[in-house]
């Protein structure tokens, strides 16, 4: 998937989470209808649609804490980082302005703003923050968690178990601080409507607190992570025993048999069953009638012509043609090639 599909999954998951939990905010400011409970509900329904929904595309992350924190642990790469992080702001600013022109800058559009000290909101958006993160590593990045369950429904799992997280923290915390844990979720209704008050709270709480929660995953996980990393490295040893194996296997000595003159037939010669041992290396003044030797898996090909001869690391054997016409049964050898000197 190539990143800017997946930037595109990450500003229309932000942006449906953002026009939500803000859109819940300014319709129970109109109406009154949804109190508390659907103000928490509705962020963590809607993190768990779009986890669900586009998961598989661009890992759900919809928020610059959760980018960071998997950059942090080795799970994402910290070249696509600004991508995801444009993406995410960009879909958070599109959810304000929506619902700016539904229902004008009422409610300040849903914008974060703590209703006790600054540092209190900023030690519970540290915590919840935390919590958060640790609840997406447990799904998102650890095989166990889903062992025995086909990817599909994992996916659900992991989207059920996030969306109850942010809902459960919002229906705790969020009359105190508005349960952000995300900032761009607190970014774009502060941009839209202008209310910035302790806004440094919802970037500081998220970015430290998603931090913290991986890191303490990683750390518990830490014998699974040392033994997926031991496991690398035994594939990692033995591709480079094979490796060298087959650089020893391979001789700088090329055994060929030398065409007979009466070989040519439709450019394609038999093998002379005299052997002969060519040991001049690829440089000038090599012999007219030697040949240059490319290892190829097929039947023994000459060419008339003024050839050079080069040598590789590898030992060719040249077996005579099958009688069936099929060429030689090479059974995993390489055959030799030659070709004149000047031709490509």
């Amino acid at each position: 998937m190539t990143l800017w599909r997946r930037a595109g999954a990450e500003f229309v998951g932000t942006f449906v989470i953002v026009l939500a939990s803000c859109g819940a905010i300014v319709v129970n400011n109109h109406t009154g209808a949804l109190g508390h409970l659907g103000n928490a509900l509705a962020p963590g329904l809607a993190v768990m649609v779009m986890v669900a929904a586009a998961g598989h595309i661009s890992g759900a992350h919809f928020n610059p804490a959760v980018t960071l924190a998997f950059a942090l642990t080795r799970h994402f790469a910290w070249r696509d980082v600004p991508a995801y992080r444009l993406a995410q702001f960009g879909g958070a600013i599109g959810a304000a302005l929506s619902l700016a022109a539904l229902f004008g800058r009422a409610g300040g559009l849903g914008a974060n703003v703590p209703a006790g000290s600054a540092w209190q909101a900023l030690g519970l958006e540290i915590l919840l923050t935390a919590v958060l993160m640790f609840v997406i590593m447990a799904v998102a990045t650890d095989t166990r968690a889903a062992e025995g369950a086909g990817a599909f429904l994992a996916r659900q799992l992991a989207a059920l178990a996030i969306g109850a997280t942010v809902a459960l923290n919002s229906l705790w915390a969020g009359p105190v601080s508005g349960a952000s844990m995300n900032p761009a979720r607190s970014f774009g209704p502060a941009l839209v409507s202008g209310v910035w008050q302790a806004h440094w709270v919802y970037w500081v709480g998220p970015l430290l607190g998603a931090a913290i929660g991986a890191q303490v995953y990683q750390w518990l996980r830490a014998p699974s992570v040392r033994k997926e990393r031991d496991e690398e490295r035994r594939r990692q040893e033995a591709e480079g025993r094979r490796q060298k194996a087959e650089g020893r296997r391979q001789k700088a000595v090329i055994t060929a048999s030398a065409p007979s003159p009466s070989g040519f037939k439709g450019g394609q010669g038999q093998c002379n069953p005299k052997k002969q041992v060519l040991r001049r290396r690829a440089v000038g003044g090599a012999p007219a009638n030697s040949r240059r030797l490319l290892l190829r898996p097929a039947r023994a090909r000459w060419q008339k012509g003024s050839c050079r001869l080069k040598f590789f690391n590898c030992e060719v054997t040249c077996p005579p043609l099958n009688p069936s016409g099929g060429g030689p049964a090479h059974k995993g050898r390489f055959f030799a090639q030659s070709r004149p000197v000047g031709r490509p």
